[in-house]
């Protein structure tokens, strides 16, 4: 009789656990991504806790490590492939190169503006002629005077961007005013 009880409890116990792993679907996190050059991306297997092998199709563009980290190598295009069990599952990563959000602006006098490193962080930054146009670490412009300048950001690895900014005089406003029948200036 001892021996008919631990039988069915195994059993009950094989098919609720079985139950269980069938209601728990495996996916990967995500689908797409998209990341910069030197920057990285944790990718996981959801619903399983089985081994996972990762693998890029494309190491020159992204690479991965055992656990998921996927890091930007240069600009283009990787599968990266999860394996777990017998299945394979599949995130597209596009990888960029940090960029400048300006490459040109167009500014009047005391008018500002902002330049934003994308994908990067900015370790310094400087205007060719601090007379035209003034730009803070931040990346804030302020217009100067009318003429142009250059703006050169350097972000944490050494590479350089550059924006182009022409100042204008500020435009003078004229208000046109009848008082008697008399146009007016103001």
């Amino acid at each position: 009789m001892l021996a008919i009880c631990l039988f069915l409890t195994t059993v009950f116990a094989v098919i609720s656990a079985t139950d269980t792993m069938a209601a728990t679907k495996v996916s990967i996190s995500n689908k797409t991504a998209t990341i910069y050059v030197n920057q990285s991306k944790k990718l996981s297997m959801k619903g399983t806790k089985s081994k996972v092998s990762w693998s890029s199709s494309n190491k020159a563009v992204a690479k991965v490590n055992s656990k998921g980290n996927v890091t930007g190598v240069k600009a283009g295009t990787a599968t990266i492939k999860a394996k777990v069990s017998k299945k394979t599952y599949t995130c597209k990563v596009t990888v960029k190169n940090p960029s400048l959000n300006h490459k040109k602006l167009s500014l009047e006098v005391k008018k500002t503006a902002n330049l934003k490193l994308v994908g990067a962080t900015i370790k310094d930054v400087k205007s060719s002629n601090t007379k035209i146009a003034k730009v803070t670490k931040a990346g804030k412009v302020t217009a100067v005077k009318a003429g142009s300048t250059t703006i050169t950001i350097k972000d944490t690895k050494g590479r350089k961007y550059t924006c182009k900014v022409t100042v204008t005089a500020a435009q003078k406003k004229i208000f046109i005013c009848k008082l008697h029948n008399e146009e007016r200036e103001i």
